[in-house]
């Protein structure tokens, strides 16, 4: 392991949350595809696999910023723990409403409840890396390591969920994720060591959170989040098409193995992240181009396409990382965990919106490779308007 991370993981209490945030991460990475091959599979409709998936994040994302600023406030263990109990009822009667093939909207409504309900268990893990490393330059390394551990849950989960799905249902995917999710999220919530302080109770006023300046990281995070729900519905609709609907695990957990290695990669190195968010935009961009060109090829466009996305992920996680690096420069210290969650907010309702659009231009007009493209280039648009960090004088007091 290179050693920025030794050195972050052998802090006291390190290892423990970030492995316990590493299983309360997995459903994140396995419930939408699940869903999607559940539903597509069993009513033939990619824009109802879409609404139900786009339902489950896109709550998600509207309501983590208040869950976070009442994180903020209560601390961690006080919301997570009875959070987790009331999502594990709401993803149940997810799963129910699915197995017993209720009409719409009632998979759309228990969806939602689930994805309302979702403890942000990254953002709380990156608030207890700030708490234990201040401005020490440790920092990036321990962001790049939180993106690693969201990757690696991506590697594994894809194909677990399309193995279940091929060798018993894709409940079974479903099944598991929320398991997972309950069980890691109530390890996480139960370490109290590395829990970041909450605020005084008699503390009022609050420090402005700048949106001046957290506003075009956020844009930026969204069209990352439509990019990787573009991508993940085409390349489940493409497999589909050319008879091999197994290998669409594989490519997505090959597409976020990729992301691994260019998280390991930044948090080795030392480049400035707003340097970065825009380098790595613009070779997302570039990349981006090549998967419409991959999907036209008339033999093996499956691997032509496996690898195009691939390296288009190699390119896009050194954008979201960098990202989050630069919240934590941007937004006051005591108003960090909802920094982050407004910020992953948009990363999450990008991708309920990318994944809702490209299923009704798969199911209409079956071009769905020609949305990722479009997207990369406003994201590297929207990341050259990242101001510059504040000042020494103007950072917030920590």
């Amino acid at each position: 392991m290179p050693a920025p991370y030794r050195s972050i993981l052998a802090l006291p209490g390190a290892l423990a949350f970030c492995g316990a945030g590493l299983l309360a991460r997995m459903p994140a990475s396995m419930m939408g595809l699940s869903l999607l091959l559940l539903l597509s599979a069993e009513r033939g409709s990619y824009t109802l696999a879409g609404q139900v998936t786009a339902a489950y994040v896109f709550l998600a994302a509207v309501v983590s910023p208040f869950q976070a600023r009442l994180v903020d406030r209560l601390g961690q263990r006080a919301v997570l723990l009875p959070l987790t109990l009331v999502n594990l009822v709401a993803k149940g009667a997810m799963v129910l409403s699915i197995a017993s093939d209720l009409p719409s909207p009632f998979p759309q409504l228990c969806a939602a409840a689930g994805g309302a309900t979702s403890p942000l268990v990254g953002a709380y893990a990156r608030a207890r890396w700030s708490a234990l490393l201040r401005d020490r330059p440790e920092l990036r390394a321990a962001y790049a390591l939180e993106s690693l551990v969201e990757d690696l849950c991506a590697v594994v989960g894809p194909p677990l969920a399309a193995l279940l799905a091929d060798a018993f249902s894709p409940l079974a995917g479903l099944v598991l994720a929320i398991g997972c999710g309950f069980a890691g999220t109530v390890l996480f919530a139960a370490q109290r060591r590395t829990e970041p302080p909450r605020r005084p109770p008699g503390q009022r006023t609050r420090e402005p959170l700048g949106v001046a300046r957290l506003g075009p990281v956020c844009l930026t995070t969204a069209g990352l989040g439509l990019l990787s729900g573009s991508v993940n519905f085409t390349v489940v609709a493409f497999c589909s098409e050319q008879g091999v609907r197994g290998l669409s695990g594989l490519v997505l957990g090959a597409v976020a193995g990729a992301s691994v290695l260019a998280a390991l990669f930044v948090g080795a190195v030392g480049l400035p992240p707003r340097r970065l968010v825009r380098l790595a935009a613009l070779a997302t961009a570039a990349l981006s181009a090549a998967l419409p060109l991959a999907a036209a090829v008339p033999s093996g466009a499956v691997v032509l396409v496996g690898v195009a996305v691939t390296l288009l992920a190699f390119a896009a996680a050194p954008t979201t990382i960098a990202s989050f690096t630069l919240v934590e420069r941007l937004v006051p210290a005591s108003r960090l965990s909802e920094g982050i969650a407004w910020t992953t907010s948009f990363l999450l309702g990008g991708y309920a919106l990318g994944g809702a659009l490209t299923a009704v231009v798969i199911d209409n007009f079956h071009a769905g490779f020609l949305v990722p493209p479009a997207v990369a280039l406003v994201t590297a648009c929207c990341a050259f308007l990242i101001p510059r960090t504040p000042s020494a004088s103007l950072q917030p007091t920590r």
